[in-house]
This record gives C-alpha cells, structure tokens and sequence, in this order.
C-alpha cells in the first residue's frame, strides 16, 4: 500500500490562514457595528447637559404630584387612565408618542381624547414590547415613560380539532 507523502506546514500557510481567521473576525465585527449603529440612533434629547441642569427638581415637583399611570391596550385602542391622590387627572394639552423601546422608526404622536376616565387614542400596534410617552403642556408640568406589552392575538382551534 502506498501512501501519500505529506505536505509540509510552511510559513505562508501559517501567514494565509492567520490572515483569513483575523479577516473573518474584522469582517464579522465591521458588519454587526453597521448594524448596530444603523439601527439606534442613541439620540434621546439634543442638549443632555442643559436638560440634565433641572433634572432633580423636575424629579421632585413631579413626585409631589403623586400621579399615578396605568396603560392598556385593547382591541385597537390605548387607554390611559392618570390617577391623582385626590382623583382622575385631566390635562387640557396631553401629548403621547409611541414607539419602540430600542429605535425611534417607528415613533408616532397619538391624539388622545379623554372619554369615560381615560385618555384613549386609536393606533394599530403589532404584539411585542412598545414604549409611551407622556408629556402635559398645560397645567403641571409631568414627562413621563412607561413600558406597555401588546400580547400575541390569542389562537383559535382549528375546525375538527378540540381542546
């Protein structure tokens, strides 16, 4: 039986496959920064050292307020309900964007109307994590960012089977 003489290991073997492993690193990392910095802006207010400047006493005259905020999203429909310690909040000019938690893509402005205890507002949102913003232009000033789940639409069994 003969056998195949090996082939020897020489230094451009050693130079071509260290280029293609560091190549194939430097690659993958350039794409997932493209990516990454593609996808986020990072961009949350234009000046944070001047809206930094009153951010403690912002903090304290809106915890003096005591509010209390509660959305839900049902059938095609945000409703807000904004509690005060001494009963329901309606604020003349109330202003809510939604979007997602990690991009502003797809940030809209809502116009709520205050119905029935509640600042409700018509939008059409997919399942999954979303983020609403609150802000009042009137009355007491109150900014504010709470996290609502859209749940996946429930599923309906399948005709001839059962549960």
């Amino acid at each position: 039986m003969t056998t195949k003489p090996q082939r020897e290991l020489r230094g451009w073997h050693v130079l071509m496959i260290a280029l293609l492993a560091f190549g194939t690193i430097i690659g993958v990392n350039m794409t997932m920064l493209a990516a990454a910095t593609g996808s986020f802006p990072g961009l949350v207010v234009e000046s944070a050292y001047r809206e930094g400047r009153g951010w403690n006493a912002r903090e304290t005259a809106q915890a003096e307020l005591g509010w209390r905020i509660a959305p839900q999203y049902r059938d095609g429909e945000i409703a807000l309900t904004i509690e005060a310690p001494d009963g329901p909040v309606q604020a003349a000019d109330l202003v809510l964007t939604i979007g997602r938690p990690a991009t502003d893509r797809v940030d809209r402005r809502l116009i709520p109307v205050y119905a029935v205890g509640a600042y409700r507002s018509a939008v059409d949102l997919a399942p999954g994590r979303w983020r609403l913003e609150i802000e009042t232009r009137d009355g007491p000033a109150y900014r504010a960012r709470v996290g609502l789940t859209v749940p996946e639409p429930a599923r309906t069994a399948r005709q001839g089977e059962t549960g």
